[in-house]
């Protein structure tokens, strides 16, 4: 089956091309066989540049029942096709084919060209109600986000961002619109003390996109608040004790597709962070650890997008006011770190990084390496599986001269 062109690369402002992010998904995963069905396209665009989002006339599908497996073609909705797609925004339009009579009960659709994205249906043999996606004609040949109404008014629309607080999705579109992943989010397990290791980094966007600041700034759009939170937690010990957690709030400010903007080919680019942080692992007394560091760190990535990359990531810092908790903590951390990451969205993704101490017997290393679950259960689970390898000094804020080496494994969230 030849796929359709689902991923083009779209000119952005004139220079350098880049890949918006396609996701299926559906309205209504109830479904009779032999009737219409109806699955979103939708373009994401993680960037901080508008981009304009091509969507195809039609999708080849692949069907994936209990007990047999077939294909379809779903055709656009709309006449339209072509879309602008405003920076950490998405466009959405809807394709509508018909549910083979042969089908029953779970029924697991994806399309040719959108790897690792699926969507579920639950097909009975009992027949569609007058309001089960019965799309008219006549609203099928609406311009975007017209002539549908009630739940499909969604359908063959692009983002139409509302204000805060307003329906019932208002609390989705917020975490939408502001929260995003930042370092990698796991919890693992392996058979040294402490056996258990838990990471949770999220970043707040600060500036809206369509706030008044950010239209008149463009610049301000890559200000975030960023926390983190590493515990070690000794699941084996009879009170299943957390033994030590560092808490890391940050405020970053993010430069991402610098090099697009001349003349450097699409399959490599540079971005550039810059934080203030503050790190403590809220205990007190002698146990009490705290610091507060600026740092830059600079990353290439090489490799097109949706495709095979590798991103290498120095990080540099200084460390901020007082040391007095922890006076030799630059002996063990230093001042630089190396991150070396290659892998692919839909696939494995090898991390290393390699952190420096004062002299070449300090420092540490940590091997990670994780792959998509949803390759490995048929789309049904999320996340991945992750392993992970430390070994040298401060793993433990608490115990940073302490060395350990260790090797864990687990379900990540992010990476």
């Amino acid at each position: 089956m030849q796929a359709p062109a689902v991923g083009l690369l779209i000119t952005v402002q004139g220079t350098a091309e880049r890949t918006l992010q396609p996701i299926l998904s559906t309205l209504e995963p109830a479904v009779s066989a032999g009737q219409p069905a109806v699955i979103l396209l939708s373009f994401l665009n993680p960037g901080t540049l508008a981009l304009r989002g091509i969507f195809p006339g039609h999708l080849d599908l692949e069907l994936r029942g209990l007990t047999n497996n077939g294909t379809a073609t779903a055709d656009r909705i709309d006449s339209g096709g072509v879309y602008n797609i405003q920076p950490q925004g998405f466009g959405t339009t809807a394709y509508r084919f018909l549910m083979p009579m042969a089908f029953t009960g779970e029924v697991v659709v994806s399309a040719g060209g959108i790897p690792g994205s699926s969507v579920r249906f639950n097909v009975t043999n009992e027949v569609a109600s007058s309001t089960n996606l019965m799309v008219t004609p006549e609203a099928a040949t609406q311009p975007p986000g017209t002539g549908l109404t009630g739940e499909h008014a969604a359908l063959g629309r692009q983002e139409q961002r509302r204000p805060d607080h307003e329906g019932l999705d208002s609390a989705g579109e917020f975490f939408r619109d502001h929260f995003f992943g930042y370092e990698p989010m796991y919890i693992l397990m392996g058979p040294d003390h402490p056996n258990t290791k838990l990471q949770f980094s999220l970043k707040y966007k600060l500036i809206g996109e369509d706030s008044w600041l950010a239209q008149q700034a463009p610049w301000v759009r890559g200000a975030y608040f960023a926390y983190t939170q590493t515990s070690l937690w000794d699941t084996s010990a009879p009170s299943a004790p957390f033994l030590d957690t560092s808490y890391k709030p940050e405020l970053l400010y993010q430069w991402q597709d610098i090099w697009r903007r001349g003349n450097f080919p699409d399959w490599m680019r540079f971005d550039l962070d810059t934080a203030l942080g503050h790190e403590s692992n809220g205990r007190e007394g002698d146990a009490s650890r705290t610091l507060n560091q600026a740092y830059l760190r600079p990353r290439l990535i090489m490799g097109y997008e949706g495709g095979w990359q590798v991103t290498v990531a120095p990080r540099v810092w200084v460390y901020l006011g007082t040391l007095n908790e922890n006076p030799e903590i630059a002996a063990y951390r230093g001042y630089a770190e190396l991150q070396v990451r290659a892998g692919k969205r839909d696939s494995i993704l090898l991390d290393a990084t390699i952190r420096a101490g004062n002299s070449l017997n300090r420092g540490s290393l940590t091997l990670d390496a994780s792959y998509p679950l949803r390759n490995l259960t048929d789309h049904w689970l999320n996340g991945y599986f992750y392993l992970q390898y430390f070994n040298g000094y401060g793993e433990s804020f608490l115990r940073y001269q302490e060395r350990s080496s260790t090797f864990r494994i687990g379900y990540g969230l992010f990476r």
